[in-house]
């Protein structure tokens, strides 16, 4: 019975399309294979080389001449070690602060001399700002044209 059930149950969960399409689906024939047709065999590769054999000492390049000697090679990663270690040392010595951004800024400003950081004019009120406007507008009328 619980078999039943699953069934009924998955039947009724992909929907009755499914259904219908189960019992109005058309027997369906296997189609025939197209005949094969014969291609002729690859033509067989022959290396250039016979496999099994290894290269004669005498088939190698010869060394290039300009190659850099292993003494100085050795002399050279001596040097660029030593400059590596002289570098780390420096670095070790750099002393780097450890102070918040608050007194930073007080430090700072404790450098600066407040009476150069004053503003030169006092602050302009509204009405003084409007006047300054109403006199800088005056000045820039042209002059009366006279004929």
């Amino acid at each position: 019975m619980p078999r039943y059930a699953l069934l009924l149950s998955a039947a009724l969960a992909l929907g009755p399309g499914v259904a219908c399409a189960q019992g109005s689906a058309a027997p369906q024939t296997a189609a025939k294979p197209a005949p094969e047709q014969a291609s002729e065999p690859a033509p067989l590769l022959t290396p250039a080389t016979p496999v099994n054999t290894m290269p004669r000492w005498s088939e190698f390049p010869t060394p290039p001449k300009t190659a850099t000697p292993l003494s100085e090679f050795a002399a050279r990663v001596r040097t660029l070690n030593q400059a590596g270690a002289q570098l780390t040392y420096e670095k070790s010595q750099i002393h780097w602060p450890t102070i918040t951004p608050e007194d930073l800024h007080a430090q700072i400003l404790a450098k600066i001399d407040p009476a150069r950081m004053a503003p030169i004019d006092p602050p302009m009120t509204p009405q003084q700002i409007e006047a300054f406007a109403a006199k800088q507008r005056a000045r820039a009328a042209p002059p009366p044209v006279t004929p």
